[in-house]
């Protein structure tokens, strides 16, 4: 198995889809670019070649995001011991859900969460809440923003760390700030803080390309070993504006995930 070398940056990206494409997100989400019909996945971390690339190039990185393409925890027991198989590499973990995880797929989190702690490393829960008022007709079949943001408070309370991203971030036609301002306020006393990021899409299912005044290009994406261009929406302004709506309502906005996970290692003491 090859890589390339641009995709082992500070921060991992892995597929949670198998190699024979098992896991693929029953979720439809109209903006998830691993639904392109080109999109192939990279580095499953259900593969044991992926673990030991991971191993080699330990030096390389500090943050493993074990499912950026797929929603991780449809098949719970799966999730777990691919989790398991991470720990060696004595990594931050971060993966994000819009899941509502139970009981059992807690408590398992919280052992492996003591056995990171050990070694100086946080397990951290990232919660995708990209919308609220559009979520039913645009995010179909996920949980609603309002029990994914319910469930940040259970998950800070069991010792994992959550946070929000609102990614990707749309443009104001699809998602307001002041949606996103309720979505601060249902959270903030539980979360860690918030990210956001861009929208990358080929095919344009959201009609983004109709507006010619939104600031959208075309570049090849650095963490995809994809040579063709895709576009991407990415609005400095908005982020800004965002950045300064959780600023205002109590939270801290983060640029980077491990930027969020070094913060959270030094409330917490860890090295």
């Amino acid at each position: 198995m090859s890589f390339s070398e641009n995709l082992l940056p500070q921060r991992t990206l892995l597929s949670a889809v198998g190699e024979n494409g098992e896991g693929a997100c029953k979720f439809k989400c109209q903006y998830c670019y691993a639904a392109e019909p080109s999109y192939k996945p990279n580095f499953s971390v259900y593969s044991p070649a992926t673990v030991e690339t991971l191993d080699q190039n330990a030096q390389r990185y500090d943050t493993l995001v074990p499912s950026c393409d797929t929603e991780f925890f449809q098949n719970p027991q799966a999730a777990i011991q691919a989790l398991r198989n991470l720990i060696p590499l004595r990594k931050d973990i971060t993966f994000p859900t819009k899941m509502l995880l139970g009981k059992w797929a807690i408590g398992q989190l919280q052992e492996l969460q003591s056995d990171l702690l050990v070694n100086g490393n946080v397990l951290s829960v990232m919660v995708s809440i990209p919308m609220l008022d559009r979520s039913a007709e645009i995010e179909v079949g996920t949980p609603s923003p309002e029990r994914r943001a319910a469930q940040v408070q259970t998950l800070s309370e069991a010792g994992l760390f959550p946070y929000v991203a609102f990614r990707p971030l749309l443009p104001p036609s699809f998602v307001s700030n002041d949606e996103l301002g309720r979505v601060i306020d249902m959270t903030v006393a539980h979360s860690e803080g918030y990210t956001t990021g861009p929208y990358w899409f080929k095919s344009d299912t959201l009609g983004l390309l109709q507006d010619s005044a939104l600031p959208i290009s075309r570049k090849v994406v650095d963490w995809m070993d994809d040579p063709e261009e895709w576009y991407v929406y990415l609005d400095r302004e908005r982020e800004k504006s965002v950045e300064e709506l959780i600023e205002a309502r109590g939270g801290q906005h983060f640029r980077k995930t491990p930027e969020l996970l070094k913060k959270i290692k030094a409330r917490q003491g860890i090295a």
